[in-house]
């Protein structure tokens, strides 16, 4: 468990004074906790056991394009899908929300790490149900060091638009599409459902009942409006 307040969305910064305190306290014991920058994303895929990142990696590759290879941190074996890649994105971007956009569109087990999310575990760290140590991987999967930030390659354009959330103010959401409903003609209303539909058809394994509850809740919005149950079930 890292320290509170060093994390989330109102962490401050670790000064020297108090790494000083950490490395003559107990904590010198622990895993290190790795706080990205600003600039720098954690895509981490958990691919083993029952989990199927490999397969949501996969779905969000096929729609988003292929991510560039890059530095990875992982306490499983090399050229495996599971890991934390890192990547470059635009200062100041705002990721909020983007791990559950994600899952929702290409499915589980696939977390994006972030500032003011969460922290990477990195070497020498390691892991507490396994025992095995962290390593770091080069874009290359030989093992190698902790990579300087200017090494990452940039998250890819369509990667960061999907993952990047508009940032609104809370006390003033604007207005809901689903407040205007009724201003939809019935073609408009099959055009705006279709890509879900098509995104179940296509949906690989691991990933068919995000599809699926993803298209379910478009068309559930829309049949009060236009459609009967009957219809809608077709």
């Amino acid at each position: 468990i890292t320290p509170s307040g060093f994390t989330g969305y109102d962490g401050v910064n670790v000064s020297w004074p108090d790494l000083q305190t950490w490395l003559d306290g107990p904590q010198a014991g622990h895993n290190i906790a790795l706080r990205l920058p600003s600039d720098i994303v954690g895509i981490d895929v958990d691919a083993y056991g029952a989990k199927v990142g490999e397969a949501s990696l996969a779905a969000a590759e096929a729609e988003l394009g292929p991510l560039p290879a890059s530095y990875r941190s992982t306490s499983r074996a090399p050229f495996t899908a599971s890991g934390i890649r890192f990547y470059r994105v635009a200062a100041g971007v705002d990721l909020r929300g983007a791990e559950k956009r994600f899952v929702a569109r290409f499915g589980d087990h696939v977390d994006i790490l972030r500032r003011d999310h969460r922290y990477a575990i990195v070497w020498p760290s390691v892991h507490p149900d396994t025992g095995a140590t962290y390593l770091w991987y080069s874009p290359d999967g030989e093992r190698c060091g902790p990579p300087s930030p200017a090494d990452l390659p940039q998250l890819p354009d369509m990667w960061q638009e999907f993952l990047t959330a508009p940032a609104v103010p809370a006390s003033n959401p604007g207005p809901s599409l689903w407040d205007n409903l009724r201003e939809f003609t019935r073609e408009q209303a099959k055009d705006f459902v279709r890509p879900a539909v098509e995104r179940l058809r296509t949906a690989v394994d691991g990933t068919i009942n995000n599809r699926l509850n993803e298209a379910a809740v478009m068309i559930g919005h829309f049949v009060p409006v236009f459609w009967t149950a009957a219809e809608a079930e077709a």
